[in-house]
């Protein structure tokens, strides 16, 4: 009778040590799990930080009269030589996109590897609520290019996590199992 398992599960503790890489015969400490269950912690506490942060960016009134932090960045920018071709609307498509880059980058090690697709459409739902929010905020602007924008930044930060894991699963040494006779 064969064991019905879902898929990434292991049959015996063995397998499952082989699959993490661990050698053959040796036991996950309770330290391992505390610390994956402090990282957790770590990615959530960050998470939340993160999102109270764009909140507080996106959805408080503007300053009437003010003038918004990109035009303070544009101003700094254009003292140097060279700088000429940033404009207010390029720096706040830039800002846009680099605002939801921590989405993804913070949504993958969450959800998991293999529902990285969940974080992008998180990013879309997440920018839509926002604009659609603004609409009832004095002072603030909806546009649908804020929407591709921070979409494509929740896009942008997946996809550097995702080459990230990649790259850290080919530095990782892969254990083979001995291979014997029947």
């Amino acid at each position: 009778m064969t064991v019905q398992r879902p898929p990434g599960r292991a049959a015996s503790t063995a397998e499952g040590a082989e699959r993490r890489g661990d050698e053959p015969g040796t036991r996950t400490t309770g330290s391992t799990r505390e610390t994956r269950r402090y990282s957790r912690h770590a990615l959530v506490a960050a998470m939340t930080v993160y999102l109270l942060a764009v909140a507080v960016v996106t959805l408080t009134p503007a300053t009437e009269g003010g003038h918004s932090p990109i035009w303070y960045i544009m101003q700094f920018l254009h003292r140097f030589a060279g700088t000429g071709w940033v404009t207010e609307p390029r720096l706040e498509l830039a800002a846009n996109v680099v605002m939801f880059v921590p989405l993804g980058l913070l949504g993958v090690p969450l959800v998991g590897r293999s529902r990285w697709w969940w974080v992008i459409v998180a990013g879309v739902l997440l920018t839509c609520f926002i604009e659609t929010a603004q609409l009832g905020i004095p002072g603030r602007v909806t546009d649908v290019r804020d929407i591709v924008a921070n979409s494509c930044g929740a896009a942008l930060g997946t996809a550097v996590c995702l080459a990230v894991y990649r790259l850290w699963a080919l530095r990782r040494p892969r254990v083979h199992p001995e291979v014997t006779a029947p």
